[in-house]
Formats: C-alpha cells, sequence, structure tokens
C-alpha cells in the first residue's frame, strides 16, 4: 500500500511539474498544465486511482499551502483607497456568476441543487491567471491594473465567505435562512479575530520563534499555526482552507514573514503539495462525460465568462472608471482556476456533485482560461490608450509573486 501510494505521488508530481513547465512555454497557464497530467495518469491510463483516500488528505494539504500563500500576500493597504468600489464590481461579477451559472446549470442538470453548487463555483476568478496576464501585457502598472489588483482580492475575500458557507453545509447538512445569516456574521467575527488579535499573537510567536538558533523554525512554526487554525476552524464549521487565508493574512503583517517564512512555504507548497493538489483533482476527471458534454461545458463555459466581463466591466463604468479600465476589469475577470477546483473538489469529495458535473466544472475551468485571450481580441483590449501610468506602484501579491515563480 505504501509503495502504490509513493508511486502515485511520483507520478503526479512530476506529471504536474512537466507538464505545468510545457504548457507554460506554449504560453498558457501552469494550471493546465497540472490538470492534464491528472488526466493523463488517472482518467486516461488509470495509473492513479481517484479513491484513494489516503492520497486524498496528502493532496489536500495543497489547498492549504495555496490558501496560505495567498493570505502571505494579500495586504490590506495594497486595495484599501479602492475598497468600495473594488467591492461592488468584485460583488456584481459573483453574484451575475451565481445567477447565470443556476438557471444554465438548471437546464443541464435538471436538479436545482446540483445547479447552485455548480454555479458556486463559478463564483470567483484566478487571480493568479488574470493578474499574470496583465501583467504580461504591460498593463498591471497602469490606473486600471491597479483597481485591477483591487477588485482581484475583493474577489478572493467573496470568495472565502463562499467557500466558508459551503464547508458548513457540507458539515451539518443544511443551512436554514436564520443559519445562514448567523453563519455570515460568524465568518465575519472570525475573520475579525484572526486579524486583529490573531495578528498580533501569530506575530509574537514568531518573533519568540526567531530567538532559536535553527533557520527552518519560522517556516516549520508558520506551517504548524496554519495547521492548528485550520483543524479548530473545521471544528465549528469552516472550512479549513478559510482559515489558512486568514492565518497567511494574519502573518503577513509580521516584518520576518517576506524574508524567512514566505519564501521557504513557496518552496513547500509549489515544489510538493500545490501541484500534487493540482493534478489529484483532475484524476476524478470523466474522459467520457467530457466528450459527451462538450457543447454543454462551451455553453456554461461562455455563460460564466460573459458574466464576469459584464457584471464586472459594467459595474466599472458605474464606479466612473474609463471605458479602457472597464473592459481591462471585465476580460481579466473571465478565467476560474484555482478556487473553482477547490470549491468543486470538496463538493465531489462530500458526494454533492457528481463525477459528471464535476467533469463540467473543470472543463469549464479550462475554456476559461483559453478563451481569455480571444475576448481580449474581440473587444481590442490591446488599442485602449486611456489607462494612465501609475507610479510608485508595485504589486507583489499573490498573483505576481507566487504565478510568476511557479
Amino acid at each position: 500500500m505504501a509503495g502504490e501510494l509513493l508511486l502515485n505521488i511520483a507520478l503526479l508530481l512530476m506529471g504536474a511539474k512537466v507538464f505545468g513547465y510545457a504548457f507554460t512555454k506554449l504560453g498558457l497557464s501552469t494550471l493546465l498544465g497540472e490538470i492534464f497530467a491528472g488526466i493523463l495518469f488517472g482518467a486516461f491510463l488509470g495509473l492513479v486511482p481517484a479513491n484513494n483516500g489516503i492520497l486524498a488528505e496528502v493532496a489536500g494539504i495543497g489547498a492549504l499551502f495555496l490558501l496560505f500563500l495567498i493570505g502571505l500576500s494579500t495586504k490590506f493597504e495594497e486595495f484599501k483607497d479602492n475598497l468600495y468600489a473594488s467591492t461592488v464590481i468584485a460583488l456584481a461579477g459573483a453574484m451575475l456568476s451565481l445567477v447565470a451559472g443556476f438557471f444554465v446549470g438548471l437546464t443541464i442538470f435538471g436538479d436545482p441543487q446540483t445547479a447552485l453548487f455548480v454555479a458556486v463555483t463559478l463564483m470567483a476568478t484566478s487571480t493568479a491567471i488574470s493578474l499574470r496576464t496583465v501583467a504580461d501585457s504591460g498593463k498591471l502598472q497602469t490606473s486600471g491594473g491597479r483597481m485591477l489588483v483591487s477588485v482581484a482580492i475583493a474577489d478572493d475575500v467573496i470568495a472565502l465567505l463562499a467557500l466558508s458557507m459551503l464547508g458548513t453545509y457540507v458539515s451539518v447538512g443544511q443551512v436554514d435562512i436564520w443559519k445562514a445569516v448567523s453563519l455570515f456574521f460568524g465568518i465575519l467575527g472570525f475573520f475579525f479575530i484572526l486579524l486583529t488579535a490573531g495578528s498580533k499573537a501569530v506575530g509574537h510567536v514568531l518573533h519568540v520563534s526567531q530567538r532559536v538558533k535553527d533557520e527552518q523554525i519560522l517556516v516549520s512554526v508558520a506551517v504548524a499555526v496554519v495547521f492548528v487554525i485550520a483543524f479548530i476552524s473545521e471544528r465549528i464549521g469552516i472550512a479549513g482552507v478559510t482559515a489558512a487565508f486568514l492565518v497567511g493574512m494574519a502573518m503577513n503583517r509580521s516584518p520576518l514573514v517576506e524574508k524567512y517564512v514566505f519564501p521557504k512555504a513557496k518552496v513547500i507548497g509549489y515544489g510538493f503539495f500545490i501541484p500534487l493538489f493540482m493534478a489529484y483533482s483532475a484524476v476524478a476527471f470523466d474522459i467520457g462525460s467530457f466528450f459527451s458534454s462538450i457543447w454543454l461545458i462551451v455553453l456554461l463555459g461562455i455563460v460564466a465568462a460573459l458574466a464576469k466581463v459584464i457584471g464586472c466591466g459594467v459595474m466599472s463604468g458605474f464606479a466612473r472608471l474609463s471605458r479602457g479600465e472597464a473592459k481591462l476589469i471585465g476580460v481579466s475577470m473571465v478565467p476560474r482556476g484555482e478556487y473553482t477546483i477547490i470549491i468543486a473538489n470538496i463538493l465531489h469529495v462530500a458526494g454533492l456533485i457528481t463525477a459528471h458535473a464535476y467533469t463540467i466544472v473543470l472543463g469549464v475551468v479550462i475554456f476559461t482560461i483559453l478563451i481569455m485571450p480571444l475576448i481580449s481580441r474581440l473587444l481590442s483590449l490591446g488599442a485602449n490608450s486611456d489607462m494612465r501610468p501609475v507610479r510608485n506602484f508595485h504589486y507583489k501579491g499573490w498573483g505576481i509573486r507566487s504565478a510568476l515563480g511557479r
């Protein structure tokens, strides 16, 4: 059993890294390469089983590392100047995606619960892919790029709230209106505690740990804190990945993080756990369902893309952004990625969506990543010149520091 587990990990890990690198050379996202590795060794070759409980638990740590790293590099100062506008824009895109995804999902699956779950997976944008694409185009240092960073961070927070609500549903089996309202405020309270008192406590723990003559102890303590808080959060009905994100945000205020914790946690995460998680998430991919539902995937993918373009783009206009800035934000919010996969994986493992629905969601992730450049060309995004350069704006968050360094 142990030997088989090691072989499965080796296949997925090497496949994820090799194909991830190959896909970047083709100008595509690393995430697509990792998904391809899972499909190849799982659904296509059958070398890695989809129902391996131990492997699922090990791979699941990758989701914690991913959200922890996002939290470490998500600084409130990066978007506080655009807090109101960015939140409204992100919320418009998320809610339109939810509503449109639900009605299209209802048509596809014929089941309101499955349609709702699939719609929830489509609410969040892939921050890494969107910011990396904009950075490569040279527009991140413009007024539109700066607003995009704020919108992407707000979108992350909305995704976490949705993920927490979903995690509680998985834990208790149902969430009525009163429980939903209570949960919402409970989650906000959890956010507040971790980002205030928790930030001071974690900073103190790191400061004390620095006194030990061991250069690795800071990252060890940081990861241990993530695991403990994630355990506690799951005990009270909040998704562990949400806690990992919040611990990262609470921890990033410490001056020790950027030099000692983030680089080493990033090596552990992107060197092992995160690519393993992404590849394993695609092992359950059903090739038969994919080809039999290809037009449904395209339909749902187009609706998901348009929901972000219209929701975020139009609301950007109401926020008094220029036409070019509105286009940039709307198009950049199209690709789905890490959050969609994490949420879909939770639902699939809990038995709340079928392998068929899970495959369609993964298909939509692939479709929205591939369609983003096409939408950019159709809207002539590269021809816009009404975005002002922003001096002294150097975003060091998740999208650039993490995605470019994979």
